[in-house]
């Protein structure tokens, strides 16, 4: 039986658009396809850039397009104003979504704010600040990178549920913009701008375990597992390189050398390496630039992704085109966007090759921000829409009409920090089961 597809187009509320994939027979009668059942997955809260340690981007559920339903807006208060007037990547947990203000000299805070309708619980203001970073989440604390006027840096320890002061882990650093930190197990990992990878202790109120030379710039934040930390830098005298430390003591356990970095670009990393499921690390090769003193900013450069082998200490691979978006990893498949044209690519985990590719519609001119993945959905941000692709079909399955930083809670909600290049101060929240 031959089968032709169509696509049909239901506007569902809060401007958002749920696109149905109908399958029929020719004269035989027809038959549309059923959604694959919903699943209860845990899926974790968003700890940190692209959800985890690993900054994989991966959410472990399955969710339906016909559920999702716009529920709140949020937008920074107007007696916050500044030559920014932005909003950082947010966090999730206990049942909050954690966003702070992206500030040039201003005064800093960090707002927590109810999953369910999106009313501030607390907020916490940190004083003025030449820059505030994302907040990262983990067992009841929310921490904030920030950089006061005096180029003293700090990352904030808040509790989560009160909103109260806990402690401050201090580290060397000059004008510094930011990633979250990376939180992992009794640990919160930070890189400075000075090229130090640092591990304080969150059961002894931020003590300094261990600092490390991993030759970084800003805008980027280490990954980790069990057993290493994974920075990646371009400082180095012998060159661009990922840096593997030992998570307990900082040692080095290796530097891979990359040869595909291009010239010098600016003094920031836009950029987190990212952990696969086979003994490899995926990271952009080569720093980036914004022009912007702002940590919600994007950066201009596409740049190729480069696989290191961990245990081999060697490249497996680099991919065959430059890419804008930060990656998602799941199932052995790594998605990535890129621009001129724009393409969203899926790549094979174990050798880069491409596995489909989707091009966006008429409209949607390029690719911006990060992407998520889930078991049967990709989110993915151009410069106009937020789209749901199905992972089976490859086809979009949903749109919201505003671009956006994702990510996605424990509680089923999806947030566009929205802004394609730079943050407009706005948050929505977007209920997905």
């Amino acid at each position: 039986m031959n089968l032709s597809t169509s696509l049909y187009r239901y506007v569902v509320g809060g401007g958002m658009t749920v696109l149905v994939a109908a399958c029929g027979g020719g004269g035989d009668g027809s038959a549309t396809t059923q959604p694959p059942p919903v699943v209860a997955d845990p899926l974790g809260d968003w700890a940190t850039f692209q959800h985890d340690a690993a900054h994989t981007g991966f959410v472990n559920a399955r969710f339906d397009a016909a559920q999702f339903t716009k529920i709140w807006t949020w937008s920074r208060p107007a007696g916050d104003p500044n030559s920014i007037g932005g909003i950082n990547a947010v966090s999730t947990g206990d049942g909050k979504v954690y966003v702070t203000n992206d500030v040039y000299f201003e005064p800093a805070v960090l707002y927590a704010l109810n999953e369910q309708d999106g009313t501030q619980s607390w907020l916490y203001a940190l004083g003025q600040m030449a820059s505030e970073g994302p907040a990262a989440f983990a067992d009841g604390v929310v921490y904030v990178p920030s950089t006061d006027p005096n180029e003293n840096c700090v990352v904030w320890a808040v509790d989560a549920s009160l909103g109260s002061y806990r402690f401050k882990m201090p580290s060397t650093c000059q004008w510094s913009n930011y990633f979250a930190p990376t939180p992992i197990g009794t640990s919160v990992l930070q890189t400075s701008q000075t090229g130090v990878v640092s591990s304080y202790s969150t059961a002894a109120s931020g003590t300094l375990q261990w600092s490390a030379p991993a030759n970084a710039y800003d805008q980027t934040t280490p990954a980790a597992d069990s057993r290493y930390v994974y920075q990646y830098g371009t400082g180095a005298a012998s060159g661009p390189a990922l840096d593997v430390l030992d998570r307990a003591t900082g040692a080095q356990v290796a530097s891979i050398s990359d040869p595909f970095s291009g010239a010098f670009s600016g003094y920031s990393m836009f950029s987190a390496p990212m952990l696969g499921a086979m003994g490899d690390a995926i990271v952009f090769s080569g720093g980036g630039f914004s022009g912007r003193a702002a940590s919600s900013s994007e950066q201009f450069e596409s740049r190729v992704l480069v696989s290191y082998g961990v245990a081999s200490k060697s490249i497996i691979w680099r991919s065959a085109n430059a890419y804008l978006t930060h990656p998602a990893i799941a199932n052995g498949v790594i998605y990535a966007a890129r621009n001129a044209p724009a393409s969203l690519d899926a790549l094979s985990e174990a050798d880069g090759h491409m596995l489909w590719s989707w091009t966006p519609p008429t409209g949607d001119k390029e690719f911006h921000r990060n992407i998520v993945a889930t078991q049967n959905l990709l989110f993915v941000s151009t410069d106009a829409n937020v789209y749901a692709i199905d992972l089976t079909t490859h086809a979009p399955v949903w749109q919201y009409p505003q671009p956006g930083m994702l990510a996605i809670s424990s509680a089923s909600i999806l947030y566009i920090a929205t802004g394609a290049t730079l943050s407009d101060g706005n948050l929505v929240a977007v209920k997905l089961k």
